[in-house]
């Protein structure tokens, strides 16, 4: 049995067909801000999957992105948010079937930051992590665990 491969950085494979799509919105008023993106990339994410039973290098066909997020302000410093990302693959030659969807990364983060003068602030985000454990996950090592962050940010 062989221990599956991970994602080589191959500079030599080329990809002529790549192309990429995005549209965003924001909404930002004294207290609120809301933003939103989609986007479509053909031919960019490279990925790994079995294929009769051997490792074969591939790209996604079509990738498809959704990012929200929505954020109060507080205006004693204080800004809570709440965000959500999918990144979802549609690939017609994995594993020899027809338009098979990978979710690619799937996640809601709830964060905060503070901020303590013009110049320091301070955040906290953690990240609740919905994508579910598949052999195209491990294969290609996506994490599925929950994180917690957190850090100070000075600005110069």
């Amino acid at each position: 049995s062989q221990k599956p491969q991970t994602l080589s950085r191959d500079k030599n494979i080329k990809n002529k067909l790549v192309n990429a799509y995005g549209l965003g919105l924001k909404y930002n008023n004294d207290n609120l801000y809301f933003a939103a993106f989609y986007g479509i990339a053909n031919n960019v994410q490279p990925s790994q999957s079995y294929i009769n039973h051997s490792l074969s290098k591939l790209y996604i066909n079509k990738t498809q992105n959704v990012e929200a997020i929505a954020e109060y302000n507080f205006h004693a410093g204080f800004y809570p948010s709440l965000s959500y990302v999918r990144s979802e693959g549609k690939n017609s030659s994995l594993n020899n079937a027809s338009d098979i969807n990978i979710s690619l990364e799937k996640e809601i983060n709830i964060a905060t930051r503070y901020e303590l003068s013009k110049n320091i602030s301070t955040y906290m985000n953690y990240k609740i992590n919905l994508l579910k454990k598949s052999e195209f996950v491990k294969i290609n090592k996506i994490p599925t665990d929950n994180i917690i962050g957190a850090g100070i940010v000075y600005k110069f």
